[in-house]
């Protein structure tokens, strides 16, 4: 066969490899046929220089970090810190309350193109179906739950909106429209203005008057007392998943209330200083609805949770130096443990596949809270340490963290820099996933747990963990709640 020079010079892989002459005949060069090998042909092939060959890129070797108590070691270091953080660290090391706030700047995201919905409602306007549409596709994703599964919270939401012409409905629908204008304008006159009208069909419909509508507390200690009084007797597939929404409302909500400065005097929930400064609703209100929650260890650990939030002491408390008090830390901590995360659960919210994972890091995650604040475990400890090394085991096998919670909790461990690049890389999927809802409470989190590695870089030594997280709560300038 003729050969060109343009293959003379190419030649085939085979024999450029070999580094021999290719005849380059076609479709296969003859040499490669008479030693009975395959030709690869003449198309363009890709040269990757040898592990040690001079054409390679320069790499460097990433250091090996080991979790470790003692950093000192490790010569001087650099910490990018602003003049608000090195006065939090003054404040916190001589025992005072930091008053000033920093605002957690949350990062804009590109919305997407909402999906058409299936039916439109006759009776709204143009903005108001815009709002709806925007509600189902995106917005509703912010409705975070215990698990990763929002859609049957969505479905359940939309339906009582639509269910019959009442004051309680129209209540539901302005509400929808109220999240999804703030959701997706920001805080502005229209979301107030469906919120206003929200609350006052919610007045009709419910009947009760009270300032502490006009705080979050107060809404959700409200809606237990109507779920006593109207809940079905059935254990309707609606009504579980309300009840299990509510109550991870309620617990997360609580931990937000025992830490935030502003203590609030609605709604019961605050106590004096000589009380504890977390108050769970009447026992006859919460053992009324308990029989109705999803039934599972995801729920069990969530009302564990809300006894240690209704236990915990600061040390400078009379009780935290009693016998008596850690005791019930020890019993608390025996039963958040006896916990079985692989157990059957019937919370809708958790996938099938990481369902028993997720509800095994919250379990971690509260035996470090509860080691940490119980005992005020400032430092580290060989328990906190094998906590906190299976919790990063789970999260690398489920490669994200899109919980906010568990996000400050497990944030708050990662002391080497290695720990935390894993941390931001788990918070950056997260990113990702959840970048339709633009949640809010992810970059709380994020922004919280930032400011404890800055004063854990600045050598910061807080009084008790509970003085810590108070102030770590007060960075941010509206009231978080890590759902």
């Amino acid at each position: 066969m003729a050969r060109t020079t343009l293959d003379k010079q190419k030649g085939c892989g085979v024999c450029a490899k070999r580094k021999v002459l290719c005849d380059g005949a076609r479709p296969a060069c003859e040499r490669c046929i008479r030693a009975n090998r395959r030709c690869d042909g003449y198309a363009l092939r890709l040269s990757w220089p040898a592990q040690k060959g001079s054409r390679r890129a320069v790499v460097v070797a990433l250091p090996h970090y080991e979790r470790a108590a003692g950093r000192d070691s490790a010569g001087p270091r650099f910490v990018n810190v602003s003049s608000w953080d090195v006065k939090a660290h003054e404040a916190l090391a001589s025992g005072r309350e930091v008053r000033e706030r920093r605002k957690a700047i949350a990062r804009p995201n590109k919305l997407p193109c909402p999906r058409a919905m299936r039916w439109i409602p006759h009776d709204l306007n143009v903005s108001e179906k815009g709002l709806l549409l925007y509600f189902e596709s995106v917005a509703s994703a912010a409705l975070l739950t215990f698990g990763e599964d929002y859609t049957a919270l969505r479905n359940t939401i939309i339906c009582m909106a639509f269910s019959r012409p009442s004051a309680a409905a129209t209540a539901v629908l302005r509400s929808i429209l109220a999240l999804s204008s703030l959701h997706r304008h920001g805080y502005q006159p229209q979301a107030v203005r469906y919120r206003g009208a929200a609350l006052r069909a919610m007045r009709e419909s419910t009947g009760i008057v009270t300032s502490s509508y006009t705080l979050w507390g107060g809404h959700l200690c409200n809606a237990h007392v109507l779920l006593t009084q109207h809940i079905t007797r059935c254990r309707e597939s609606d009504t579980v998943v309300l009840v299990g929404w509510l109550h991870y409302q309620y617990v997360l909500g609580s931990l937000t209330l025992l830490h935030w400065p502003d203590r609030f005097s609605d709604g019961g929930q605050c106590w004096s200083s000589g009380k504890p400064r977390v108050q769970p609703m009447p026992a006859e209100q919460y053992e009324a609805i308990k029989s109705y929650r999803p039934v599972g260890p995801a729920h069990e650990l969530l009302s564990l949770f809300l006894k240690v939030l209704c236990t915990l002491r600061d040390p400078s408390h009379p009780d935290f130096r009693t016998a008596q008090y850690h005791d019930k830390i020890d019993s608390l901590e025996q039963q958040i443990r006896d916990v079985d995360p692989q157990g059957p659960d019937e919370e809708l919210f958790l996938s099938a596949a990481n369902g028993p994972k997720v509800t095994e890091l919250y379990q971690l995650a509260l035996l470090i809270y509860l080691e940490r604040c119980g005992h005020n475990a400032i430092g580290e400890t060989a328990k906190i340490a094998a906590l906190v090394q299976r919790a990063f085991r789970l999260l690398d096998e489920l490669r994200t963290c899109n919980w906010p919670f568990l996000l400050l909790i497990l944030g708050c461990e990662a002391r080497s820099d290695a720990e935390r690049l894993k941390m931001l890389d788990l918070v950056a999927a997260a990113e990702v996933q959840v970048k339709e809802r633009r949640s809010l409470n992810l970059d709380y989190a994020k922004n919280m747990v930032k400011f404890f590695w800055i004063q854990d870089d600045l050598g910061t030594r807080p009084q008790s963990y509970m003085a810590m997280m108070d102030t770590v709560f007060g960075t941010v300038g509206t009231f978080p709640t890590l759902l």
